[in-house]
């Protein structure tokens, strides 16, 4: 007997095994595993599952008769070396766009530091985090002030009290664009109304808090427009007065604010 014709009667005596309803699903798998070159047909036992009952051969999976020597070929799929190159190529293609935006945020933070360093403004650069891309912080005039050594810790904490009294007193509450403070269903409620009166009050009292302190300047305006511009605004001496000249005066007037409001 040939071996197409060994082949058809070992194929046909696998069939013959098997109940009809099963008999499709078996060519099936048996043409799909010979198309992908994962299956040699070797004799009763191996195309017919191995004369196990149905019962064994659902607790346990029916395996490739013979395996392509190619290890990369998985059970049902051949191997296509076009395809794997197309994924690698995607994953390159993926990281290379990320570096490329990581690279332009990294030039746009560089070049908006540049301009406000230029400005006179001061940042700070975050050395333990490394992988950032944007590892720098600005610096209040204060901070930097401290930082130098222009002012004494004593000074910068008189100076923090005047700038939280500034920053509360501009705070303004949001009202929202209706008559009503407690609008009816249907809108958008703002603020509660006692969250707007606490608000209020609190920020007359920051007014009353900074009036003092401007009392004690003697509501001198070089001595209060020092302490408004550096302390509430959180500017560096260079940039509120926007050339090294004018910094180096507002920075001596403003240790003279800070030495009035410290005494008190």
């Amino acid at each position: 007997m040939s071996p197409a014709q060994d082949a058809a009667a070992v194929v046909a005596g696998a069939l013959a095994k098997r109940r009809p309803k099963e008999r499709a699903k078996f060519l099936r798998e048996l043409l799909a595993h010979t198309a992908a070159g994962l299956v040699v047909i070797e004799g009763d036992r191996a195309a017919g599952g191995g004369g196990l009952s149905p019962g064994r051969r659902r607790r346990r999976p029916r395996r490739a008769l013979i395996r392509h020597p190619d290890e990369r070929v998985s059970m049902g799929r051949p191997f296509d070396p076009a395809r794997e190159t197309r994924a690698r190529l995607q994953v390159l293609e993926a990281r290379e766009r990320a570096r490329t935006e990581a690279r332009a945020v990294a030039e746009g933070v560089a070049e908006t530091v540049g301009l406000s360093q230029a400005r006179g403004a001061a940042f700070t650069k975050d050395a333990q985090s490394k992988a950032r891309a944007t590892p720098y912080r600005r610096q209040a005039g204060l901070a930097w002030l401290l930082r130098k050594g222009r002012i004494t810790p004593r000074q910068a904490k008189a100076g923090e009290l005047y700038g939280e009294a500034f920053r509360r007193a501009a705070a303004t509450p949001h009202i929202g664009s209706t008559l009503e403070v407690q609008p009816g269903p249907g809108l958008k409620a703002g603020p509660p109304l006692a969250v707007l009166v606490r608000m209020a009050r609190g920020r007359r009292e920051a007014e009353a808090t900074l009036g003092g302190y401007r009392r004690r300047l003697f509501e001198q305006s070089d001595l209060v427009a020092a302490c408004d511009l550096v302390c509430g605004q959180e500017l560096t001496p260079r940039e509120a007065a926007g050339c090294d000249r004018d910094a180096a005066r507002m920075e001596a007037v403003l240790k003279v604010a800070l030495d009035i409001l410290a005494a008190r």
